[in-house]
């Protein structure tokens, strides 16, 4: 899948770092204008929550069966020309607040406690 992004948008310089150390990825996702979600073996990339953590915008190229909460269609897109100009703040922010480790476990909480409540 990565070598047909150059095909799908020749005006775009892209980065592809292999054996890279965990620091040296983290630096580069801060540096570029957005990072690629691609499926690999299964449809979640770690790759997007750690974009996304980091304030990075997210071309995700491929329609996949993992949907992102409303408020980040903005900046996990299917196409490079379809991002807006977000700061990096903007992004976390809404990270934070809707896709992170802990607001999932929030919401996954708060199911579970209605699914209990409606049982009594």
């Amino acid at each position: 899948m990565l070598s047909e992004l150059p095909g799908k948008w020749p005006q775009l310089q892209g980065t592809v770092q292999a054996g890279a150390s965990f620091l040296e990825v983290l630096r580069t996702l801060q540096s570029v204008r957005f990072g690629i979600d691609l499926p690999g073996i299964g449809e979640l990339c770690f790759r997007l929550h750690e974009c996304l953590a980091l304030g990075t915008k997210v071309v995700r190229p491929t329609p996949g069966q993992i949907a992102v909460p409303r408020g980040l269609e903005a900046v996990v897109v299917r196409d490079p020309a379809e991002l807006r100009d977000y700061q990096p703040d903007t992004v976390r922010a809404v990270y934070k607040a809707l896709y992170s480790p802990r607001a999932a476990a929030a919401w996954f909480l708060a199911g579970v406690r209605s699914r209990a409540a409606c049982r009594v």
